[in-house]
Formats: C-alpha cells, structure tokens, sequence
C-alpha cells in the first residue's frame, strides 16, 4: 500500500479506534473505581453493625436471630460484590489489553503511512531527476550536433 492519501486515511481510522479504546478503559476504570466504593461502603457498614453486638439481655431470642440472618446476609452482599468488583476489573483489564492493541496498530499504520510520503517522495525526486536528464541531454545533443 503506497498511495499517501489512503494510509493518511487509514491513520485517522486507526486513530479514532485508538481514542475510542481509551474511552472504553476510562468507562471501565470508572466503573471499577463505583464498584470498590459500594465494596467498601458495605464491608464498613458490616464492620459497624456486628461490631456493634446487642446490647446484654437487650435482644429478644427472636430479635437476635434476625439480627444473626441480617449480618450473615450483609456478608453475603460483600463477598458478592467483590466477585463484581473483580469482574469489573477483568473488564478493565480486557479493555487495557484491547487499547494497547489499537496503539500498536496506530503506530505501525503511521509507520506505513510516512513510509508510503518517502516513497512518494523518492518517485518525485526520481521523475524530477529524469526529467532534467533528459533536458540535460537534449540540451548537450543540440550543442555538439
């Protein structure tokens, strides 16, 4: 592929997906970063409520099982959300792999790009030189003839 023109616009393709990989890492980093903040938010609220224990003699056998079921589900709600949370970061990590795969494509698309100007170039500066060859030549036919 040596015409300019078309690998100019094959770099702005490339480019473009390149930006949109990078959005795509910043989503995924932003829902990574919302994850781990409602982790967080309920591993402390957790930490909280079963430290706080029933006051002695204060709760009903009936009220302390209910108690005993809510703390057990609210740790059921932490180790689901840090299976969220690592999903999330899968995410984010397929996301990364993907934009470093747009870079290297970028990049090489550029590379092919200003190879395909110096080529362009050296045809140029080929024809350029021919052209004055020949002028050259005509020039010295007509002198000495």
């Amino acid at each position: 592929m040596r015409d300019p023109k078309r690998t100019g616009q094959l770099v702005d393709v490339y480019r473009l997906r390149e930006e949109q990989a990078e959005a795509a890492v910043s989503t995924a980093g932003q829902r990574v970063e919302h994850e781990q903040q409602r982790q967080h938010a309920l591993e402390q609220y957790l930490a909280e409520y079963a430290g706080a224990g029933p006051q002695a003699g204060a709760l009903s056998a009936g009220a302390l099982a209910n108690r005993c079921a809510f703390v057990a589900k609210l740790a059921d709600a932490c180790r689901h959300q840090s299976s969220v949370v690592e999903q999330q970061q899968a995410g984010l990590s397929r996301e990364f792999t993907k934009l470093q795969q747009r870079q290297t494509e970028h990049r090489r698309m550029e590379h092919l790009h200003a190879s395909a100007c110096d080529h362009r170039e050296q045809d140029r500066r080929r024809q350029e030189q021919c052209a004055q060859d020949e002028a050259a030549m005509t020039q010295w036919l007509l002198s000495a003839g």
